[in-house]
């Protein structure tokens, strides 16, 4: 597995029991940054818990990323 640099994509090769590469899977990241806004009010409230449900594909990932960088951005790199 290997990621490109300065992306958040990551391309990993798939093999069989033998060791051979069968073929390979890649990810293509995507990151957008102000998905999260609306939802601001609710990730700032103290004591407070989110969660996200969807089926593939619906941006759940995409929506956590912008939550991570809101909260980077208040709080600093190291949450």
């Amino acid at each position: 597995r290997t990621g490109i640099s300065g992306t958040l994509h990551r391309v990993a090769a798939i093999t069989n029991r033998y060791g051979a590469v069968t073929g390979y899977t890649v990810r293509i990241g995507r990151y957008l940054r102000h998905v999260a806004t609306p939802l601001r009010d609710l990730i700032f409230t103290p004591k407070s818990s989110l969660a996200f449900f969807g089926p593939p594909g619906s941006g759940k990932s995409t929506l956590i990323r912008s939550v991570t960088a809101m909260l980077a951005e208040a709080y600093g790199p190291r949450l």
